[in-house]
């Protein structure tokens, strides 16, 4: 199947089905909330026609299946929901095309099982990657320069929910990242100990949005001040675009280019380690995207790379001549913050053995403490002794 042929066919209809469908919004002077969606015009709708062919290439896909994995009746149901949806697409009807596609996806549904299982995994798959991609798009959305917004797909991101969990979590790092991003901007010396103060937090508040079905988005915004107001610059705008910049370095595995966005060290840890949280693990969450608008443009940053497959640059690793690369499981015992260039755990196996793990400026506060009291995995180099730390993560 080409997938991401069929993605453009769905992913066209269900835009324009939102576009078409979103209630109309009042036209009062004040700004909008996060999220807030405008009506679009239906008038003018001409079909595309390689959306249209499109169809064609997913009806050729049902119709060369097995026998064995596809039995006739369903196939000729499949195929004709296929063909009604494209005629009334050609027609330039797309909230019926849609309502249409959605039936067809629910009956796929029926595949659950032996042999068939994997085509209806396949189906399965894309629609999430269909609602991915339109929560993904700003049809629909409004957002100002000082919002931005995050859309989750995966195994644990249903229609309109999602494990709290793993929302939350990400929505935490967010925010960390968020706020250690406005400090650098600001050329503050990173802080490693201690609570942002309570007038800081109120100058730059961030907020977030009720969250928008399917594939789970929220949008941010960054609360206006006019303590934020630089002439000729919009503080809050150049947050985001820094962030979404690293972003897309960081997704892109360019490492050295973060490294020069990045100067200090303690920063640079400290956003690759909240980054990496962020990052879907491939299963529970498989797409984090941001967008923002600029200009009348849309700016899309997708990670979709599992952690577990992205690599810790050299540039981060405190790796001392002799040392070994090893990986330990257990619980987090015990923190030692006390030093201003350096911390300490102890982690604890479960037959009890303790191991002493060093850990470097920027990832003690945001990345290691929350983690107290869990079960962890920590990578890292040993030398005499002590591990220095340059990965933890939650044990499965």
């Amino acid at each position: 199947m080409k997938t991401k042929t069929l993605i453009v066919v769905l992913l066209i209809i269900l835009l324009q089905y939102v576009s078409l469908s979103a209630a109309p919004n009042n036209k009062a002077n004040h700004p909008p909330d996060p999220g807030v969606g405008t009506a679009n015009n239906s008038s003018g709708f001409s079909p595309d026609p390689t959306v249209a062919a499109s169809f064609d290439e997913l009806q050729q896909f049902i119709t060369e299946l097995p026998n064995n994995v596809l039995k006739k009746g369903l196939r000729n149901s499949l195929t004709k929901k296929l063909r009604n949806a494209k005629k009334a697409y050609n027609r330039g009807q797309p909230c019926v095309a849609a309502n249409i596609l959605r039936a067809y996806l629910n009956q796929t549904q029926a595949l659950r099982k032996g042999k068939r299982r994997e085509i209806a995994e396949e189906l399965r798959d894309l629609l999430e990657q269909v609602y991915f991609h339109r929560h993904l798009d700003l049809r629909g959305i409004r957002l100002a320069s000082n919002e931005f917004q995050i859309s989750l797909s995966g195994d644990s991101v249903g229609f309109g929910i999602a494990q709290s969990e793993e929302f939350i979590h990400r929505v935490k790092d967010v925010e960390s990242l968020f706020y250690r991003t406005v400090e650098r901007k600001l050329g503050k010396k990173f802080r490693e100990r201690g609570r942002r103060k309570k007038a800081f937090e109120q100058k730059y508040e961030l907020y977030v949005s009720v969250p928008r079905a399917a594939s789970f988005a929220v949008s941010f915004r960054i609360g206006r001040s006019e303590q934020l107001s630089f002439p000729g610059i919009d503080f809050p705008q150049d947050v985001i675009d820094e962030m979404l910049s690293c972003f897309d370095f960081f997704n892109s595995s360019q490492m050295e280019s973060l490294k020069d966005r990045i100067a200090d060290s303690s920063y640079f840890r400290n956003f690759v380690g909240l980054a990496r949280n962020i990052a879907p693990d491939g299963k529970e969450i498989k797409s984090v995207g941001f967008t923002t608008l600029r200009d009348g443009s849309e700016r899309k940053i997708v990670l979709s790379t599992p952690r577990s497959k992205i690599s810790i640059p050299e540039t981060i690793k405190e790796k001392e001549p002799e040392s070994i690369r090893v990986e330990v499981r257990g619980t987090l015992r015990f923190a030692d913050a006390r030093s201003e260039s350096e911390g300490f755990i102890e982690l604890l196996e479960p037959d009890g053995k303790k191991h002493r793990i060093k850990v470097p400026r920027g990832m003690m506060s945001d990345i290691v403490r929350p983690m107290f009291e869990e079960d962890v995995v920590v990578s890292g180099y040993e030398q005499k002794g002590i591990i220095t730390l340059d990965n933890i993560e939650p044990a499965e």
